[in-house]
């Protein structure tokens, strides 16, 4: 019988959980985020008697323009689009990418239809800013009560997209891996509301990250 010929073994895949990279580059911009200025100015008329009020904020365009070049410089990507459901309304989903093919994501139904072309455009607006604005952790307008601030049709609190499954369990390794202990993650996650970490939204586990990373106490 012949001698089987020596086989270099293969070189083993770097096995860095996906979820950790995205997250790791979005630490990174975010720590290089600049103070976006609030130019514009919103007056929101008060209701029933009640007095209105103004407030600040920055528009998309001007968000954009100053933290694209940071995301690019960490392998970063935000992007939008929009597609019916099927009750005849708009869903609108935002996308950050990672050049190593991980993706962190967030859904929100429009609830204002197409029929009404200007409450759904300005729906829109809001809504695209809002998302881009949650999912990067910027703070592009003055804190107000959302009922009182976003556009008639929009719901005061974006639907809350939790972790997929696989990503919840790589964030279970990311923390194991440093050391935290049962009882410490389950004092964490008392602090979010919930009892797992597949029940976290993706906002909530990057802070999750982060503190397991040692960045935050």
């Amino acid at each position: 019988m012949a001698e089987k010929p020596d086989v270099e073994a293969p070189e083993q895949p770097d096995t860095e959980p996906v979820t950790a990279t995205v997250i790791t580059a979005l630490l990174a911009a975010q720590a290089e985020f600049p103070t976006i200025a609030r130019t514009h100015t919103a007056e929101v008329r008060g209701k029933d008697g009640k007095a209105g009020f103004k407030y600040t904020y920055a528009d998309l365009a001007d968000v954009l323009a100053a933290v694209k070049p940071i995301l690019a410089k960490h392998g970063l990507l935000v992007s939008q689009h929009t597609r019916p459901t099927d009750n005849g309304k708009t869903r609108l989903a935002t996308l950050l990418h990672h050049t190593g093919g991980d993706v962190l994501d967030s859904e929100v139904v429009i609830e204002v239809t197409t029929a009404n072309p200007q409450q759904f455009g300005a729906a829109l607006t809001y809504l695209r800013r809002y998302q881009f604005v949650t999912l990067l952790g910027i703070v592009a307008e003055e804190d107000r009560d959302a009922q009182d601030v976003v556009p008639p049709g929009t719901s005061s609190e974006p639907e809350a997209r939790t972790l997929p499954e696989d990503a919840a369990e790589r964030l279970a390794k990311i923390v194991t891996d440093a050391g935290k202990t049962d009882k410490q993650v389950a004092t964490k996650l008392r602090a979010f509301g919930v009892k797992d970490l597949g029940e976290l939204t993706v906002e909530q586990s990057l802070k999750v990250f982060e503190w397991a990373a040692g960045k935050e106490s």
